[in-house]
């Protein structure tokens, strides 16, 4: 079983410009590239690629990507949100390049029952402005074909599953990706793709390698002891999901930068479930699927590593 990860991170900010001048969402993006492109101890190389400004490069799998992003709301008129776009890294390297990797169906199958094993336990950690959000719901409770399963009953619909598609269709009830794991990467190509959606908005470079870590680690361990037997060894708390990440060694992982999810907490939350949407929230959601079906960069890059 390998041990070799390949990470994409996709990061949405809102930016106002120093410059009181009014500037375009295009000429804000085209000085952002600019102004990273003057630091000599950059790693990778970044670029435009709006849609009023698409990036037609020979580098478009290799380099950051700037695009818009539709779900996220400014504050004022001067403010622009944009997604940023990471081209596919191997988490071991401390520069993170390209490494190959795939998953089996077994591997799919013990991180899926790690998620529903460990679902109110993850809801302790991730932030209050993450819980109950539309762009991550929990896999479990708001999934009618799992709510109110016992932990036999949803493994056994686990087990049931005999291609990555079936998987997608119950991980993510269909193949809805507004989901905490979205599983429907499984769906494109041989490069199959399993994504985080619950890491929440930060300031800090640390913080976010604090998630990337968190995720690593659970999917690891998952595939080691995602088994029904070996997860019910772990109390189902915070304190057994901090052990279950320890568990196992990552190669080229910092086990301690997981610490502060875990500080002051104890024992779970009961997942807060989204419920039937708004009308305005099924328009920002309808709104941003089409967004990446049109453009869906990660999953471009991915294809192309």
């Amino acid at each position: 079983m390998a041990d070799s990860y390949k990470i994409g991170i996709e990061i949405e900010i809102l930016l106002t410009p120093n410059s009181h001048a009014p500037l375009s969402v295009e000429a804000f993006a085209q000085t952002l590239v600019s102004k990273y492109h003057e630091f000599p101890s950059r790693i990778h190389s970044i670029h435009c690629d709006l849609d009023l400004l698409p990036y037609d490069g020979p580098n478009s799998l290799s380099e950051w990507s700037i695009v818009e992003d539709c779900s996220l709301d400014t504050d004022n008129s001067q403010q622009s949100a944009f997604e940023l776009t990471s081209p596919v890294m191997e988490y071991s390297r401390p520069t993170w390049k390209t490494s190959e990797a795939a998953w089996t169906l077994e591997d799919l199958k013990r991180i899926s029952r790690a998620i529903i094993y460990f679902e109110s336990s993850i809801e302790l950690v991730v932030p209050e402005h993450r819980r109950g959000s539309i762009w991550g719901k929990n896999n479990r409770s708001d999934n009618y074909q799992l709510e109110g399963l016992s932990d036999v009953q949803a493994y056994s619909r686990v087990d049931a599953c005999t291609t990555n598609e079936e998987l997608v269709q119950l991980m993510n009830c269909g193949s809805n990706r507004n989901y905490g794991w979205n599983f429907t990467g499984l769906l494109d190509g041989d490069n199959f793709t399993i994504e985080f959606r619950r890491g929440p908005g930060l300031t800090r470079e640390i913080d976010a390698f604090r998630w990337v870590e968190f995720v690593v680690r659970f999917v690891n361990s998952a595939r080691k002891t995602g088994n029904q037997g070996p997860l019910t060894t772990y109390r189902r708390d915070v304190s057994g999901l901090r052990n279950f990440l320890s568990a196992h060694a990552t190669p080229g992982g910092y086990a301690e930068l997981v610490d502060p999810f875990f500080a002051g907490k104890t024992v779970f939350l009961e997942p807060r479930k989204v419920g039937q949407l708004t009308a305005i929230q099924t328009a920002k959601v309808m709104a941003k699927n089409a967004e990446k079906d049109r453009r869906n960069l990660i999953w471009k890059k991915w294809m192309g590593a």
